[in-house]
């Protein structure tokens, strides 16, 4: 059964009970189809659908954390027993291995386009570029269960990027229910759909809309139609009204809350600690780019070294992962270092923001506070750099945010040891509060690591005050420019290691806005002429591995439209298998392609058959007579503009109408670079 049966059934379950015992015709019918038809109900069913699997998710990955915490740390039984610390170590290192390698196995076998953060490739997926399986139910499958795994283990990784790739995959589904066939050849609206689910995504996480919806665009957009932006806002309203709504039925919720509520005082930081709020934004930058260089490193460390002389790479990837995850939960071990090493990352954050000193609490203070924030600060640091190189879904915000609060706590903890009493200014005295620096430190980090300004309302939204507004805006923008000189964003490092298609920003202080399409342009290798023979185009198609052909007429070679790969597969096959039938459509509805297209290509070659001598016959194809096409002296701005808006891969050049050359996304992305 595929997804498309699926959602076939939920669909007719749901509403096509209601609407068949209704005269066919009515008016009725008419109104309800055309609301259920309707940007309003589509976007909601996403907001919500999205929010439901977020609560439920998290209730089981909660569960794995909690249980493995409370069983190691507080089980009756195990105290009982002698040796209980070697019992306990056991126990926690085996649970976290469990779940870590389910998650790689998974994700594995199930759908590889489940690994890692998920926003690089929605971000590639946006610029028009296709990944194939990427929006599928098996990648659906492999990121959320894979994804409870994977957080329910442990390890420091989030949920936010996966979260994304979740939701444009409901939001892809959705669309294939029948209600919406009318917009499934409709790219613009797809992308558009997307684009809200990025944003569903992050506000279904976070419960943050208004930050999701500004965090989704900045991540995943070079050009945002403003058009667009209310489709984001109504998806992540519905969805975090949904996911904290479930949070106050099923979790013992008072009320709905912020997920880290804060109880800062109406006065939480006297002026004179700007300049420490400053230091904390300069000091997340510069580790922000030694993290990004980190990961980077870590990411090609399993191809350079082969650690356990295995000739299978894929056995010796899965053994390099158990050993990252054993040395990973071995150090985090409670009995070891410290309790609060172990702690799960939801109860570390609500005690790095809490107003009052954590040496109130005893957790913190072995061997003293100071020790034990940077030990755990500097751990979790390398922790977050291995964790999300692992091959399972893994997000990098929820790491990166308690690094980043953990370093602010540390310098908040310095400020309130050398000012006891509080900063003296104008005969009035200003309270030191640690937990105002965490939340400063958290802000500036993430944003540092994601290059988004937007974390500044994402930290409010999730701690429901904006005391500090001044502080973690000053913080974000100083983190993130310094940032931005050092380093590219954590996604934009892994789009260079996945080498997806990318298109780098560009400002107006660019060096070689001086350029023009004749420069940066390539000649044109593999064109249809519009007299091109059957044998002609398997000899083109055998020999370039292009998704769209450009179509010119014979004499002056001028540019006619372009025909994708698949339409002239289908041609062949048609000539191939129904050599007599001549109703091309009629034949795909018919039947699916029971050749491969290598054996078609090479059938029709090699064949001495008339049939393949024969003139194309365009009308059998679908021609797209409106290609994006620039002329020689277009300037490289405005080239990176259509990229950005268009959305498309490849852009054509020509000259009075005549195709002289082409430039894709790849060739811009590395003349921008170069």
């Amino acid at each position: 059964m595929t997804e498309k049966d699926v959602f076939v059934i939920v669909y007719n379950a749901m509403s096509l009970v209601f609407i068949r015992n209704l005269p066919e015709g009515s008016i009725l019918v008419k109104a309800i189809k055309l609301i259920l038809t309707s940007d309003w109900v589509l976007l909601s069913l996403l907001g919500i659908s999205t929010a439901l699997l977020s609560f439920g998710m998290d209730a089981v990955s909660d569960k794995l954390i909690t249980e493995n915490y409370l069983l190691i740390v507080h089980s009756k039984f195990i105290l009982n027993l002698s040796n209980k610390y070697i019992l306990k170590y056991l126990l926690w290192v085996a649970w976290p291995i469990f779940l870590a390698s389910a998650s790689i196995l998974w994700t594995h076998f199930l759908s590889k386009n489940a690994i890692g953060s998920g926003i690089p490739e929605v971000k590639t997926i946006l610029l028009g570029s296709d990944i194939k399986g990427f929006l599928t139910s098996r990648a659906l499958l492999a990121t959320s269960f894979g994804l409870c795994l994977a957080v329910g283990s442990g390890l420091p990784v989030g949920k936010e990027g996966p979260f994304v790739h979740i939701a444009c995959i409901i939001a892809k589904l959705l669309l294939s229910l029948p209600l919406y066939k009318q917009f499934r050849k409709n790219k613009s609206f797809l992308r558009d759909t997307l684009s809200a689910a990025c944003a569903v995504g992050v506000s279904s996480t976070f419960a943050a809309p208004i930050g999701g919806v500004l965090f989704s665009i900045e991540v995943t957009a070079i050009y945002f139609p403003v058009r667009n932006y209310w489709r984001g806002f109504f998806a992540a309203v519905s969805g975090s009204i949904v996911f904290r709504f479930f949070a106050f039925w099923f979790a013992d919720e008072r009320t709905i809350t912020a997920v880290f509520t804060t109880k800062f005082d109406r006065f939480p930081y006297d002026a004179q600690e700007l300049l420490v709020f400053l230091l904390i934004g300069a000091f997340s930058g510069l580790f922000a780019a030694l993290f990004i260089c980190l990961h980077a490193k870590v990411v090609e460390l399993p191809k350079t070294l082969n650690f356990f002389s295995v000739k299978d790479l894929k056995i010796a990837n899965f053994l390099y992962s158990l050993l990252i995850v054993i040395v990973i939960s071995s150090l985090k071990f409670p009995h070891l270092l410290g309790p609060y090493m172990g702690l799960p990352s939801k109860e570390v954050i609500d005690q790095l923001f809490d107003e009052h000193s954590l040496a109130q609490q005893d957790i913190w203070k072995s061997p003293n506070i100071f020790a034990s924030l940077f030990l755990y600060f500097l751990l979790h640091f390398v922790f977050t750099a291995f964790s999300v190189s692992l091959p399972f879904p893994a997000g990098v915000f929820v790491p990166v945010f308690t690094i980043g609060a953990t370093f602010g706590r540390l310098v908040g903890e310095i400020m309130l040891a050398l000012f006891p009493n509080g900063i003296h200014s104008d005969e009035e005295i200003g309270n030191i509060i640690p937990g105002g620096y965490a939340v400063v430190g958290a802000a500036a980090f993430s944003a540092a690591v994601t290059h988004t300004i937007s974390t500044s309302v994402v930290v409010f939204e999730l701690t429901g005050q904006i005391t500090h507004i001044i502080p973690v805006m000053l913080a974000v923008l100083i983190a993130d420019g310094l940032a931005h000189a050092l380093k590219p964003s954590f996604y934009e490092s892994m789009i260079k290691l996945k080498k997806l298609s990318y298109l780098p920003s560009i400002s107006g202080f660019y060096k070689g806005h001086h350029k023009s399409a004749g420069e940066v342009m390539r000649k044109v290798e593999f064109y249809i002429d519009e007299n091109a023979t059957i044998k002609h185009i398997s000899y083109l198609l055998q020999n370039s591995s292009l998704l769209d052909y450009p179509l010119v007429t014979s004499n002056s070679l001028n540019l006619i439209g372009t025909i994708t790969r698949q339409a002239l597969e289908n041609v062949i096959k048609l000539k191939v298998k129904r050599p007599l039938k001549n109703d091309y459509r009629s034949y795909c509805n018919e039947t699916d392609e029971m050749l491969s297209s290598e054996s078609v290509i090479e059938r029709s070659i090699n064949s001495d058959d008339d049939i393949f001598n024969e003139t194309l016959d365009l009308s059998l194809v679908e021609i797209d007579d409106a290609p994006i096409s620039i002329t020689t002296s277009t300037p490289l701005l405005k080239i990176h503009q259509l990229f950005g808006v268009m959305n498309v891969t490849e852009i054509y050049v020509t000259n009075c109408a005549t195709l002289i050359g082409v430039i894709t996304l790849d060739e811009l992305a590395s003349v921008i670079k170069n």
